[in-house]
């Protein structure tokens, strides 16, 4: 309520849940959840809720929940079948795409809307066509990324990439224009930021301490807390000071696409990683998103 009297032209707020996998602590966050849309509500602000999952975790009950309150969902998949079980398995061994293929089935049924997010590394490298293929054929939204802070060859990146991106131009019904990323290239709206954290979001933990990024959870980079009396815009706004681009950054012609990647992942000379990918890449993306429009 206290940022809402400071801010009242807010409008819209966006809540992602994420974790660890948030459903397992359903019951512990629903009621919660439901306060906060009345109370937006009431304000007449829009409140888009997005959950972060490994769809493992999947019933009636939450489907329920998630249609009254018009939730949505990102799905983390890494290929198809044993791609995925490589790395997604359960304690006892078992892999898990097959409960997660069901209930992204059961999301289908019910309009429950969702996105996948493809995390790109060495365990499904040789597995991300097909999976991209499966995707593109079900007209699936999706996010293809790198495993950050990983050592994953991007040389085998842009040739799986490419051959991705020649199967999106391949299909004519894909409209890569509003169901798809790659990693947080601002291809569409383009910014002199690679996110929104530090300026309009941040990263708030179970004890209300506030990090610029999630990722930051459990260290010591806490910027505040939701009981501060400090403004939690202001809060946020201290996370600005991650967000510096490199000499060469500030020159290149994709610096209001990349905007120098992650700022939490950045190399020694302080750019992205993922720098010669996307240079060979943004182009491609541009070229279909072109091709889109001149064919209708």
């Amino acid at each position: 309520n206290e940022v809402i009297r400071i801010h009242p032209n807010i409008k819209n707020i966006s809540l992602k849940l994420a974790g660890g996998e948030p459903l397992t602590k359903f019951h512990n966050w629903k009621n919660e959840i439901e306060k906060l849309i009345y109370i937006f509500k009431s304000q007449k602000i829009n409140l888009n809720i997005r959950i972060l999952t490994n769809l493992t975790i999947l019933d009636d009950e939450i489907i329920k929940y998630c249609i009254k309150n018009e939730i949505y969902f990102s799905v983390s998949l890494d290929g198809l079948d044993y791609y995925h079980n490589k790395y997604r398995k359960f304690k006892n061994g078992k892999g898990s795409f097959n409960i997660v293929k069901n209930n992204l089935f059961k999301l289908d049924q019910n309009k429950i809307k969702y996105s996948i997010l493809v995390t790109i590394s060495n365990y499904n490298l040789d597995g991300i066509v097909d999976l991209i293929k499966f995707l593109i054929r079900n007209k699936i939204s999706f996010r293809l990324a790198d495993a950050k802070g990983s050592n994953v060859d991007r040389n085998q990146i842009i040739k799986v990439v490419n051959e991705c991106y020649l199967l999106i131009k391949s299909d004519k019904n894909f409209d890569i224009k509003n169901k798809h990323v790659l990693c947080d290239l601002n291809i569409i709206n383009e910014s002199k930021y690679p996110c929104s954290m530090g300026i309009s979001s941040g990263a708030i933990y179970t004890n209300g301490d506030i990090f610029f990024c999630h990722s930051q959870f459990g260290s010591k980079k806490i910027l505040g807390n939701l009981n501060d009396s400090e403004d939690l815009l202001e809060i946020i706004h201290k996370g600005l000071k991650f967000h510096s681009l490199s000499v060469e950054c500030s020159n290149c012609n994709f610096k209001t696409i990349c905007a120098g990647g992650c700022p939490l992942y950045r190399n020694n000379e302080n750019k992205t990683p993922m720098c010669n990918v996307f240079k060979q890449v943004i182009p491609k993306i541009q070229d279909i998103i072109k091709f889109n429009i001149a064919k209708g």
